[in-house]
């Protein structure tokens, strides 16, 4: 599962399908693809902001392919509310600024209806209060419950991280495990991971016997793997942040000759796991938003959709990113044909949806409601991901 790319010929004739998509090479200007068009009066506009080139590629590239996927089926069954979607999407690299310069010009020079994404915690955290501010549906795709709590126009198409820490620990119970380490990625979005592992872990009952975090930028991990591996936990839960220091980290831990199983969040299924752990991957257990062995019926036709799109089978994040085009879609249905994000907002709330990743149930008080089904165990079994 290659990582996702942007702005090459070959992919901008790929999707010459698909109007009006942008992709943000934001250094002196903005790319448009070829096939691009101004949006009729009878089109919706709506944009993207995913993280498609550095070092969280795997993860933004396929959010916006999730994203085209389902406008493009959407399009097909005659779009929404009688009007053909336009979707422009933008690469912010990861980076903030570029994130905030991105959301202004969503708002205020794309005028779209509704905007979906970002793939970070950080440029998450900059823009979400620019669409609450300014009236824009936001539909994101990490697992922050400050980030919409409070909020009228931000929603998440992932569960919070108390539900995945919920699954994880759920896990930890199964094989038995009585006492657990907890290894994280000293970032917002690991901090915040750590600290929903730690609460799961006591509700439970299981004793915690290391509390160990690494840097994005750290060169030596032999410190953090010397304090895990002296930890003598039955398992350790790992809370990356999708960079590849995770595997770096758990690959200092594997040399010391330390064979504690790994239960991670979903950064652990990233292609870089295994390319840089070798068989010190080998029997890892992640948590997907997709059942690959054993998919609903959603997830079955996702996936063959998908593969037979982009050639390549999705990581868990892209049925997030189609989920959450899907989510706006209904509640444009919900709210008899209208788009504008006030209507579309109002009829998030109570609006039910059976997904590529579960069941989501908005209320006003929770703008990311799924439970802990919505995380399925996948192990590593000689370098492929597995539904266990």
């Amino acid at each position: 599962m290659p990582p996702g790319t942007c702005g090459g010929a070959s992919y901008a004739a790929r999707e010459s399908k698909v109007n009006s998509i942008c992709y943000g090479l934001i250094a002196a200007a903005v790319f448009v693809s070829a096939s691009a068009s101004p949006a009729a009066a009878e089109d919706v506009t709506i944009g993207g902001i995913y993280s498609i080139e550095g070092i969280f590629g795997a993860f933004g590239g396929s959010e916006r392919d999730g994203a085209l996927l389902a406008v493009e089926q959407l399009n097909k069954a005659g779009g929404v509310g009688g009007k053909h979607i336009e979707i422009t999407i933008y690469d912010d690299g990861g980076d903030q600024a570029k994130a905030v310069q991105l959301a202004n010009r969503l708002i205020f020079q794309d005028k779209v209806s509704a905007v979906f994404g970002p793939t970070i915690t950080p440029t998450s955290e900059m823009v979400a209060p620019m669409f609450e501010e300014n009236k824009v549906l936001e539909i994101g795709l990490v697992s922050e419950d400050y980030l919409w709590k409070d909020t009228r126009y931000v929603f998440m198409s992932t569960p919070t991280d108390a539900v995945l820490a919920q699954g994880m620990v759920n896990y930890a119970r199964k094989i038995d495990a009585k006492k657990i380490a907890i290894a994280y990625a000293n970032v917002p979005y690991g901090v915040s991971g750590a600290k929903e592992m730690r609460q799961a872990a006591n509700n439970a009952g299981i004793e915690l016997v290391g509390d160990v975090k690494w840097g994005e930028g750290d060169i030596d991990f032999t410190p953090a793997a010397n304090q895990l591996h002296a930890a003598k936990a039955d398992a350790i839960l790992v809370w990356g942040s999708c960079n590849v220091s995770d595997a770096q980290a758990l690959k200092a831990l594997r040399d010391t000759g330390d064979a504690t199983p790994f239960i991670g969040n979903l950064c652990l299924s990233l292609p870089s796991t295994a390319q840089i752990m070798g068989k010190g991957a080998e029997g890892a257990v992640s948590f997907s938003l997709l059942d690959y062995s054993n998919p609903s019926p959603q997830a079955g036709a996702f996936l063959a959709a998908y593969s037979a799109k982009f050639k390549r089978s999705p990581l868990p994040i892209a049925a997030a990113a189609y989920d959450g085009v899907q989510l706006w879609a209904q509640a444009v249905r919900r709210a008899g044909g209208k788009t504008d994000s006030d209507a579309v907002a109002a009829a998030m709330i109570g609006l039910d949806y059976d997904g590529v990743t579960g069941h989501f149930h908005m209320t006003g008080n929770n703008h990311a409601v799924q439970d802990a089904s919505a995380y399925k165990a996948i192990v590593l079994k000689n370098g492929i991901w597995i539904t266990m």
